[in-house]
């Protein structure tokens, strides 16, 4: 016995519905890893603004994030003879000596615990026993202050 085929007749605009398909799958695709950079790049902005205690506050829309803290030692740093230093060096050297100091300080400041709250120029400061709440802030401070002047006995531009 023979067989018979039927052919099912698909029209134009069934084809052109797959590919709206797929585009549409192209472009979901194209935002969703847009997204992803964009919220890596956001969470990595924030890490950088908020320590890392109150990046989940500030996420979950937190506003009122200020705290009282009552033993805190705060530390500036400013290097002596920088701005000589500076205006005999090419501004490309300056830069390279600042990221070089500043990458040392804040592995110290990681390594004893404490916040660094802003670099300015040659300018560091550091709180501890802020936001991490410590009795040990004096010390941690003191500490993190002879690491840093050890450390930069071995900088040289």
């Amino acid at each position: 016995a023979g067989r018979t085929l039927s052919f099912r007749k698909t029209s134009p605009t069934g084809c052109q519905t797959r590919i709206a398909r797929g585009r549409w799958r192209d472009q979901a695709h194209a935002v969703s890893k847009e997204l992803i950079k964009r919220e890596e790049v956001t969470m990595l902005l924030l890490h950088n603004i908020f320590p890392a205690a109150y990046v989940p506050r500030v996420l979950t829309g937190d506003s009122s994030i200020a705290e009282r803290y009552e033993n805190v030692t705060i530390i500036f740093c400013d290097i002596l003879g920088f701005t000589e230093f500076a205006s005999h060096c090419p501004p490309k050297l300056v830069v390279q000596s600042l990221n070089i100091m500043y990458s040392i300080f804040d592995d110290i400041t990681e390594q004893n615990d404490v916040f660094k709250v802003e670099s300015i120029g040659d300018g560091y400061m550091i709180s501890a026993g802020c936001p991490m709440k410590t009795n040990r802030n004096v010390a941690r401070a003191a500490e993190t202050a002879l690491d840093m002047l050890s450390a930069m006995s071995t900088v040289s531009t």
